[in-house]
């Protein structure tokens, strides 16, 4: 059996004989049903690094956030505290946030089940 599929592995969950969660590297969740029979089912239920996206990152002035599902994001600083709270929209559309008048350091932007770090120069 190739073993390189369970390598990146992290963490596992088995909250009843027949489900369990697979957590890899790069915020893969992985749901494993019937564990306890042939007909074990492996399914992909989340892949958080790639729910947002930011460019550019570092930035000065204008960062431009991508998510794959429509969404709120908190934008917090280095100490904590939510600077900005923004919904955004698909893929599709640019979602713009003017940064400029944020203190240069490190943000992190979360979202309903993702936080990605930028830096303000």
């Amino acid at each position: 059996m190739d073993s390189s599929f369970f390598d990146g592995l992290t963490k596992l969950h088995f909250p009843s004989d027949s489900i369990g969660y697979a957590v890899g590297y790069n915020g893969i969740i992985i749901k494993i049903e019937n564990a306890n029979t042939f007909n074990t089912s492996i399914q992909l239920v989340s892949d958080l690094y790639s729910e947002i996206s930011i460019f550019p990152n570092p930035s000065n002035t204008l960062i431009t956030i991508r998510s794959q599902n429509p969404d709120e994001i908190f934008i917090y600083n280095n100490i904590g505290q939510m600077v900005l709270q923004k919904k955004i929209k698909t893929h599709q559309e640019l979602n713009q946030v003017n940064v400029s008048l944020f203190p240069s350091g490190i943000y992190l932007i979360k979202s309903k089940n993702k936080v990605v770090r930028f830096i303000k120069l």
